[in-house]
């Protein structure tokens, strides 16, 4: 268990150990949508990602929540989106005790590890779905869920 208090390299540990115990299992889109508000190709991509994490049955999972907006010469939204995927780990020896680390360890495994494996995955989606919208400026950035989970970009 970490208290948050832990010397550095402690989580990290905890971290690995999560990483020994489990495999990927599936990475699944569960929701997508975008809306063209008016028309225009936007100037700037401003996105946020929420996220979470759950435990069941021995098995892992976190459900990243992208959304954003992309806006025009006068800060208007001309495009609304949102994307969501779940990216589930399964244990590698199914005799093997249940994930009994804390949240703090979790969020860092899903920092470190989840969030590197779904990246690509996201960042189809939005490229998919703005270009079905015929927004095509944008090249999305390397988001961090450490650094905030907020970025903007310029087209």
């Amino acid at each position: 268990m970490t208290t948050g208090k832990e010397p550095p390299g402690a989580v990290d540990a905890l971290v690995e150990r999560i990483s020994d115990r489990v495999e990927l299992q599936d990475i699944t889109p569960v929701a997508f949508s975008a809306e063209r508000l008016k028309p225009g190709d936007g100037v700037e991509l401003k996105m946020a990602l929420a996220s979470a994490a759950a435990t069941a049955d021995g098995s892992l999972s976190y459900k990243f929540d992208l959304t954003g907006r992309v806006l025009d010469g006068d800060d208007e939204s001309i495009v609304t989106f949102s994307v969501s995927m779940v990216v589930t780990y399964v244990p590698r020896d199914p005799d093997h005790e249940a994930l009994t680390e804390d949240t703090s360890a979790l969020k860092v495994f899903g920092e470190q590890v989840a969030w590197v494996e779904v990246y690509p995955y996201l960042r189809e989606a939005v490229q998919a779905v703005l270009g079905r919208l015929r927004i095509h400026a944008f090249q999305l950035p390397m988001l961090r869920p450490a650094s905030g989970l907020e970025a903007d970009v310029t087209g």
